[in-house]
């Protein structure tokens, strides 16, 4: 478990003398968010872990039962992913859906991404 003091400095309160000087959990944190109902909602690193990634996948439990959706909607991104593999173009999904082809190229992206086992 992690506090921030005054300082802004994250401490470790499993060892109260050691300092995080890296920005990792900082920038991981700033990924996550309280929504109206008091839950967190997490938007995921799709192509690298850093503070200009946007934010464009969200996970919300109180949208599509917490299943990854594009962020400010509740399109799944499995849906999009799906209708892309049935050959549906990138442009033609941006149009259909109402958004930008940059959302719909990250959404397949992260629906593409390999699966730790």
């Amino acid at each position: 478990m992690f506090v921030r003091e005054e300082k802004e400095e994250l401490v470790n309160l499993n060892d109260p003398d050691q300092r995080l000087l890296t920005k990792i959990l900082e920038i991981n944190m700033e990924r996550i968010e309280v929504n109206k109902a008091g839950l967190f909602v997490f938007f995921p690193f799709v192509e690298r872990r850093s503070r200009s990634e946007p934010k464009i996948i969200m996970i919300d439990p109180t949208i599509s039962f917490g299943r990854p959706v594009i962020a400010g909607t509740g399109i799944p991104t499995a849906v999009i992913a799906s209708r892309f593999q049935a050959r549906d173009s990138i442009s033609d999904l941006a149009k259909e859906y109402g958004r930008a082809e940059k959302e719909v190229e990250e959404v397949i992206r992260w629906e593409s991404r390999p699966i730790a086992a």
